[in-house]
């Protein structure tokens, strides 16, 4: 069964049950047995069946700080320049006449 989510007024990490199946038997039933389709972007969701519901699992989506970003573009600048310095060193060594 394939479960399309859309976000309400309210959405947000959380737990919430999807279904409630007292009174049924749970015996054809199992986590494999739903999968999400749709559902709203910027959250990792996980299905599980916990006594007898079937609950989602919403929390937030990890994403990089902006100062992780310009650390690693830094540090890549860094490490250009300094093969650049490295090269530019060894051509003018081999050009060099004793």
């Amino acid at each position: 069964m394939t479960l399309n989510l859309a976000a309400a007024s309210g959405f947000g990490p959380a737990t919430y049950i999807l279904f409630d199946f007292n009174g049924a038997s749970l015996s054809n039933f199992s986590v494999a047995s739903f999968q999400l389709g749709s559902a709203p972007v910027g959250y990792e969701y996980g299905l599980a069946l916990n006594g007898n519901t079937l609950e989602l699992t919403a929390s937030l989506a990890a994403v990089p700080e902006v100062s992780t970003a310009a650390l690693c573009t830094g540090l890549l600048a860094l490490g250009l320049a300094a093969l650049r310095r490295k090269r530019a060193s060894l051509q003018f060594t081999l050009c060099k006449k004793y």
